[in-house]
């Protein structure tokens, strides 16, 4: 067992477990008739989708929803990488249950799975933010309590049966809060898996990308103390993963099309090229060139590329 506290401060393991337990407390409060009160249509076709790629006629890379009635084929720019932890689940539950029952599993226990890092990025960023050392226990485990229930809406996103992507969202976007407040590589790192997840998913949340990636450029521009190395983190980890994400869960033909409201073409190019050639400017230009060099080496090519 764990100590409970170090030097005077509640451990990270007890504070996500706190945020855990609490979040678990609220969720199923709001399912005290048994239904999930923030489930919505969306889930229905989420689950439409995965049930079927997991069908005879299911593919991978697929994207045909036949059961949409169009007057032409009909598909789904919705992420795949959403839909992996249901098949994963579901997969593996269907060697001990019967399929429709191993994808009720599948749907009940992934969110709540989805809702375990979530709760630790959340302790993370609650330890980076806030000096809970200064407090007493008792009062850091209330101030871990009052935070989950400010969170109150967003943890609901974490209830059994709310399949679509929204917490998936939530858990990407917590990633680069997280990252951009522990402020080195691997804090870079975290930002930049966080970025291509949230892109993956869906493009709700670019305009936030964006201002990340322009604030990191701009502390870099300022001299900020480790700027560099929290962009450097942010650009390997934007372009590894995106390239990986591309192959996984869209394939070679369909990472060459293009849509306008999806991971796609148009997106995966600039997420491949904009961190290579800020890469470049980073360890291209001298350090001590002067701040119009070093604003012309970073913008220039990233106006290349948007253009």
């Amino acid at each position: 067992m764990k100590p409970l506290q170090k030097n005077g401060q509640l451990s990270l393991f007890h504070s996500s477990l706190l945020v855990y337990v609490v979040a678990i407390i609220i969720i199923f409060l709001n399912m005290s008739d048994g239904v999930a009160r923030f489930s919505d249509v969306d889930d229905q076709m989420r689950a439409l989708q995965i049930r079927q790629v997991l069908s005879a006629d299911g593919h991978w890379f697929d994207f045909q929803l036949p059961f949409i009635a169009m007057p032409e084929a009909y598909f789904s720019p919705w992420s795949r990488l959403v839909d992996l932890p249901y098949v994963v689940v579901a997969s593996v539950a269907g060697m001990f249950a019967e399929p429709d029952a191993a994808l009720k599993f599948a749907f009940f226990i992934v969110p709540l799975l989805l809702l375990t890092p979530f709760s630790f990025l959340v302790a993370l960023l609650l330890k980076l933010m806030v000096p809970l050392e200064t407090f007493v226990l008792r009062m850091q485990a209330i101030l871990v309590v009052i935070t989950v229930c400010f969170l109150a809406s967003v943890v609901q996103e974490f209830s059994p049966g709310r399949i679509d992507h929204h917490n998936v969202q939530m858990l990407a976007m917590m990633m680069i809060a997280c990252g951009l407040m522990l402020w080195r590589f691997t804090g870079g790192l975290l930002a930049g898996v966080g970025a291509v997840i949230s892109l993956v998913t869906g493009l709700e949340a670019l305009p936030f990308v964006i201002v990340v990636w322009a604030g990191m450029l701009l502390a870099h521009l300022a001299g900020c103390t480790g700027s560099r190395a929290v962009l450097s983190g942010a650009c390997a980890a934007m372009l590894i993963g995106t390239i990986a994400s591309a192959f996984a869960f869209l394939g070679p033909r369909a990472m060459l099309s293009v849509q306008c409201d999806a991971f796609s073409a148009p997106y995966i190019l600039p997420m491949i090229l904009a961190p290579l050639s800020i890469c470049a400017s980073l360890y291209l230009t001298p350090k001590n060139a002067s701040l119009p060099i070093k604003v012309l080496a970073i913008t220039v090519p990233l106006l290349i590329i948007i253009a």
